[in-house]
């Protein structure tokens, strides 16, 4: 049986609402447009998976561009999370380790998002792309550190047609 493609959306260091500086000699319509250009990028992410019809989306690393998190940033990406969900788009997050400190777990649990977590694959069911067949594609995703990156390079288990490894971020957090 042929495999189908394997479509989907992946970002990385999104950096919502990351805040500027030295533009003050810039007009007040241009600060604007900068200090919202971030979180227009959701917009256009969202008119992406829907034109393509993507089944899911992969944010990984730094998701917000301040510490704390401006509350226009985490409103953006709750919103974000919710159009997906109503798309029946999956939503996985991979945020930096230490964004997951700044804010607190009920902001985590609240998205309408799969937080990836170490050692906890998870296993979605998307219907095949391919026209020919109504199939389902078993896609595994896993967090992984660089360290344990060898254990995961596989062939996938007889019953996952995709395995997807992330690295987990272990730079320093720039926020």
């Amino acid at each position: 049986m042929p495999q189908s493609p394997l479509r989907f959306l992946h970002a990385d260091q999104l950096n919502l609402d990351v805040p500027f500086e030295g533009i003050s000699t810039l007009t007040p319509e241009t600060v604007t447009e900068l200090s919202t250009a971030s979180l227009k990028l959701l917009d256009q992410l969202l008119e992406y998976v829907t034109e393509e019809s993507v089944p899911f989306v992969l944010l990984t690393g730094s998701l917000f561009g301040a510490d704390p998190p401006s509350l226009a940033a985490q409103s953006a990406l709750k919103n974000f999370a919710g159009e997906l969900y109503e798309l029946g788009v999956e939503l996985l997050l991979t945020p930096h380790p230490l964004e997951r400190k700044l804010l607190p777990r009920d902001f985590w649990e609240d998205l309408d998002a799969i937080l990836l977590d170490k050692d906890q694959p998870i296993i979605l069911e998307l219907e095949s792309t391919n026209s020919n067949s109504d199939a389902h594609l078993q896609v595994e995703i896993r967090l992984t550190c660089e360290a344990d990156l060898d254990n995961f390079a596989r062939q996938p288990a007889a019953n996952i047609d995709f395995s997807i490894c992330v690295l987990e971020a272990i730079s320093p957090f720039v926020g």
